[in-house]
């Protein structure tokens, strides 16, 4: 699942690609895809795009005064522009034709993901954006306040990480390894971390996930960039699909454990 650095890279792409073009035409191959899917065609026909931006895991697209396309990508979903005419296959479910020229689809394999035009609001008030926690990107997002957070949880610190209420956008290969550099095991109760491993852990996020955004996220089986290429980050991973091999700080195997169903990747030694 795309999580927050895929994301940012897909938006980021967005920016170059699509803002300020015109929607000539909406295409809805797949009509489960789209909340409402006829209102959403006639809609957005002839609107630009004024800006796109990213809310936790969602990119959310202006289009109008009060007019905002949000695309939550799910499992598998991806976003690629094509500057001529773009190849539709069976997964192919959304397609826009843009007045200057140009095509973007939305592709989805496992059709998870959602397209839903709001309208009337600002984007702070879609009821998808008003249940996430803070971002852990934002300037606001000091030590201070990720302490006061944890100090509400006796949930495992892996957990309390993937809960998009508490902090948006980490999914489960970018928890693992923050984990790793943060040097604290996936089980620890978030309520029990120290003050300097706060710190400890606010400094991983921030530098993990702008790494992997420097990188253009990290591709296994399905993400790709709006180009329709892969990420690199997947060369930098310490812990996540490395069961078995050894640790590249002190060469103790790294394990792997289930945690709330998901599988958990973490260095015995190095992470206490």
């Amino acid at each position: 699942m795309p999580e927050l650095p895929e994301v940012e890279t897909i938006v980021k792409g967005l920016r170059g690609k699509v803002l300020g073009r015109i929607i000539k035409e909406v295409q809805v191959l797949e009509p489960k895809m789209v909340i409402n899917s006829d209102p959403f065609r006639n809609k957005l026909k002839d609107r630009a795009i004024r800006r796109v931006e990213r809310q936790g895991k969602a990119i959310i697209m202006q289009t109008g005064q009060k007019a905002y396309l949000m695309v939550n990508l799910g499992m598998t979903g991806r976003l690629i522009f094509y500057p001529d005419t773009a190849p539709v296959d069976k997964h192919t479910h959304v397609l826009f034709s843009f007045s200057q020229g140009g095509q973007l689809i939305y592709h989805d394999q496992r059709q998870f993901g959602r397209l839903q035009l709001y309208e009337g609001i600002e984007p702070e008030q879609i009821p998808f954006v008003m249940g996430l926690g803070p971002d852990p990107l934002d300037a606001g997002f000091t030590w201070q306040r990720l302490a006061h957070l944890l100090s509400k949880s006796r949930r495992a610190i892996k957990d309390f990480l993937l809960d998009q209420k508490r902090i948006a956008g980490i999914g489960n290969i970018y928890a693992s390894e923050i984990l790793f550099h943060a040097g604290i095991k996936p089980l620890r109760s978030a309520n029990q971390l120290r003050m300097e491993e706060i710190k400890r852990l606010r400094q991983a996020m921030q530098g993990v996930l702008r790494a992997a955004i420097e990188h253009r996220g990290t591709s296994f089986s399905d993400y790709l960039d709006v180009e329709g290429k892969e990420g690199n980050y997947k060369h930098f991973l310490k812990v996540y699909l490395r069961e078995g091999e050894a640790c590249s700080h002190c060469t103790t195997r790294i394990v792997r454990t289930k945690l709330a169903n998901r599988s958990t990747y973490y260095c015995p030694t190095c992470q206490k």
